[in-house]
């Protein structure tokens, strides 16, 4: 009869886990769907582009056209940081299951069993 450690099941359960990050889901399913923000981000976002603009490039800009360039950027740019944070979440969740798992180990107590 094999010795049952919680260890083994954690390790397992953590495998999965990165199995479950790494596995290729479908490109509908993974998609990016397009970046919007609510009509008060969108506010703040376009007067910072119009600041931008008039302090550190000396132009103005209408509004209609710094709402453009917003678009464009989460458009065009925009993707770029969503994969970055999914893949800095995804280290971020690998190092904490990395973590539980040396935790238990830790805990497991020696017997006749142990490996």
């Amino acid at each position: 009869m094999q010795g049952f450690f919680i260890g083994d099941t954690l390790s397992s359960a953590c495998n999965y886990a990165r199995i479950i990050l790494n596995h290729d889901f479908n490109k509908e399913k993974r998609a990016v769907h397009s970046i919007e923000f609510s009509a008060e981000e969108k506010s703040v976002i376009v007067n910072k582009i119009n600041r931008y603009f008039t302090q550190e490039l000396a132009q103005e800009i209408e509004q209609f056209d710094a709402e453009f360039l917003l678009e464009f950027f989460s458009k065009s740019i925009g993707p770029y940081y969503y994969n970055r944070g999914l893949h800095d979440a995804q280290r971020i969740l690998e190092s904490k299951l990395d973590s539980i798992t040396e935790s238990f180990y830790e805990l497991e107590k020696t017997t006749e069993l142990s490996r």
